[in-house]
């Protein structure tokens, strides 16, 4: 294990993180927690089991979110690492009622507006209403099979197509998709 990512222990008996990692609540989202790390490495180590329990293997991940049920369900694991569940732990204390996770490369800011809008999407019903209203009615046959063929060669599985879908579309540059997508609904709340 690496000096890093070996979590210490107070006086009191909890346990804290290694240093490289900050934990927030969200200042508007208050359900959501913030997780930034000092590197890509240090975020795997602590991180990719979790969005693998949701996901599955994505491979580059530069970012993750997943509701806390994720976090749950991969602590019932056998498989769970000593970072993971020390991260897990410290969730639960800065934030008892979370219900939403995010994290990202501290300073990589397309990444945290990226997973940023995945919370959104997840904690906001008029926004989900109206991303799901753009996917249904707005996108062409045309543009949302572009978009779904992009996203199932970066690995994603066709239940988070939409909510990938939002979180590109919002945060990259036009023709992401390799298509052209000019919605004139603002999906902003």
């Amino acid at each position: 294990m690496r000096k890093n990512s070996t979590a210490k222990t107070t006086a009191k008996g909890t346990t804290r993180l290694p240093t490289g990692i900050r934990l927030s609540v969200h200042p508007e989202m208050c359900h959501v927690v913030c997780i930034e790390f000092d590197s890509i490495d240090l975020m795997t180590l602590h991180m990719d089991g979790f969005s693998t329990e949701k996901e599955g293997a994505i491979p580059h991940r530069t970012g993750h979110n997943f509701e806390i049920n994720y976090a749950d369900m991969r602590m019932k694991r056998t498989d769970v690492t000593h970072e993971e569940r020390t991260l897990y732990n410290q969730l639960r204390v800065v934030c008892p009622d979370v219900k939403y996770v995010v994290a990202w490369k501290r300073g990589d800011d397309l990444t945290r507006r990226h997973e940023l809008q995945h919370a959104k999407f997840a904690t906001s019903t008029k926004f989900r209403e109206k991303v799901l209203c753009i996917w249904n009615t707005v996108l062409s046959n045309r543009q949302r099979d572009c978009v779904v063929a992009f996203l199932r060669r970066c690995g994603y599985p066709d239940e988070v197509m939409i909510d990938e879908f939002q979180a590109y579309y919002y945060t990259e540059r036009r023709g992401f998709f390799g298509c052209v997508i000019d919605i004139d609904i603002d999906i902003d709340d």
